[in-house]
């Protein structure tokens, strides 16, 4: 609303101008910081993960998001210039009157950018999905996601031409706040372009969202409760975005209805800010997950599993082999979390001996041996002796009983163990036979010689 159609008796009820220390609303720069950062951390994980080949590789909407995105850097600092050096942040009539012109120009500007970053993220929204269903033989959901394209496109192209139109020529649309402008220039109805615009918008935003979640319900995805936590969060923030744009459209019809356009325009701004950087979040929430459970989510679990260990380390005590195992008053082992995840007792590994390392253990741990020796045996967890096949595998059996969920994993290599021990004991077996041959065959040569040494010594 240029200074020349405001109607002079409001103009006339206006208070008088303050321009040493106006009332100001302070908290807008702070506010286009903090958003700001969020928007540029979010999206680096995005391209981040990209990079790293953990969230898919590139493609259009990655350009798409990357466009929106330097859009809204540019409407950002639109905003911030509008705020810090037009008077955006006060009331019209504490504005100086050679800002008024700025203003005007910079707020035209940060609209056009506005458009441009919400089409650019909303297409790119609608070409991630795309890839999700690019291998899919329902071709509905394919033309449907076509026409959403089509119609954001067509939006953000007419709406930044209806800006560009409303005035002939396009100077006079912010040269007309200059009470001392003469020159001749015919405008377009700005309230009917403004809320035009802003229904459009909305609707888009409406499209983007509800789309992909009518997709994910009509493919009925088996996913677990987390993942439907993440994707309802991410609707969640869309409806936010959506709302947020809502509340934009208002207050372009508001700014259309009054003369404090510079207290109404901050609302408007803020409101625009909240929903492109929202609209980018929500592109980027989706890839950003892996980004979660593969960092965030693992340190968090890795560093409460110390936390948890070492806070109860102090009733733990150590065995033989350097672990840690818990008693209770009986004496007995209590179950407790393996490395493998499972729970139950913690044993010793099995020991396989020889036949002369056997002898020699169990002449260390009879009585006759010494005390020293005994009394150190004694004070060891008892570990199974296994000298054949058999014992192994009635020990590995044993085993499994107690770890019932682990023996789908552990069943091959059992008996991978189990089919070297029956060959070694074979091989064993088969040795023994054939050095028994050989002794049977050396004493049948013996006996045969001395025969024949006899019979010899006899005949002479």
């Amino acid at each position: 609303m240029a200074l020349t159609s405001i109607d002079p008796s409001v103009y006339a009820s206006w208070p008088t101008p303050d321009y040493v220390d106006p009332e100001r609303r302070t908290w807008m720069p702070a506010f286009l910081l903090v958003g700001l950062a969020a928007v540029t951390v979010m999206l680096s994980g995005r391209f981040y993960l990209r990079f790293r080949k953990l969230a898919g590789t590139y493609g259009w909407d990655d350009l798409l998001i990357f466009l929106g995105y330097l859009f809204s850097i540019g409407m950002t600092v639109a905003t911030w210039v509008d705020v810090v050096h037009f008077g955006l942040d006060r009331h019209a009539w504490d504005v100086r009157p050679e800002w008024a012109v700025g203003a005007a120009k910079v707020g035209w500007v940060a609209q056009v950018l506005f458009v441009a970053a919400t089409v650019c993220t909303k297409l790119s929204v609608l070409l991630f999905h795309r890839r999700m269903i690019k291998e899919t033989v329902d071709p509905r959901w394919l033309w449907a996601l076509r026409a959403a394209f089509a119609f954001t496109s067509c939006y953000g192209v007419g709406v930044i031409l209806a800006y560009m139109l409303t005035c002939r020529p396009l100077n006079a649309l912010w040269l007309a706040y200059d009470p001392t402008y003469t020159g001749e220039y015919s405008c377009a109805s700005g309230t009917n372009i403004a809320v035009v615009a802003g229904v459009l918008s909305v609707v888009s935003d409406i499209i983007a969202v509800l789309l992909p979640c009518l997709m994910l319900n009509h493919y009925n995805l088996n996913i677990s409760r987390k993942q439907s936590i993440v994707l309802n969060a991410t609707f969640c923030l869309g409806l936010v975005a959506t709302g947020a744009g809502i509340a934009r459209t208002v207050y372009l019809w508001k700014i259309q209805h009054t003369a404090d356009t510079t207290w109404t325009g901050h609302t408007l701004f803020a409101w625009s800010i909240v929903e492109t950087q929202l609209a980018i979040m929500c592109a980027c929430a989706p890839s950003l997950r892996a980004f979660f459970r593969r960092y965030l989510l693992d340190t968090l679990k890795r560093t409460c599993s110390s936390v948890s260990h070492y806070a109860h380390g102090s009733f733990h005590s150590t065995d033989y082999a350097g672990k840690t195992t818990k008693t209770n008053s009986e004496g007995f082992s209590e179950l407790k979390q393996l490395e493998s995840g499972v729970h139950g007792i913690q044993y010793p590994p099995p020991v396989i001996l020889n036949e002369q390392e056997r002898e020699l253990r169990i002449s260390q741990s009879s009585p006759c041996g010494s005390d020293f020796a005994f009394n150190e045996t004694k004070a060891l967890p008892p570990s199974p002796k296994v000298t054949s096949a058999d014992q192994y595998e009635r020990y590995a059996n044993e085993r499994l009983s107690r770890h019932v969920p682990s023996i789908r994993e552990r069943q091959s290599r059992t008996e991978s163990i189990l089919v070297k021990m029956d060959y070694w004991v074979d091989q064993s077996s088969v040795r023994g036979q054939s050095h028994d041959r050989r002794n049977t065959a050396a004493h049948q040569a013996d006996d045969g010689f001395r025969q024949i040494e006899t019979n010899a010594r006899t005949a002479s």
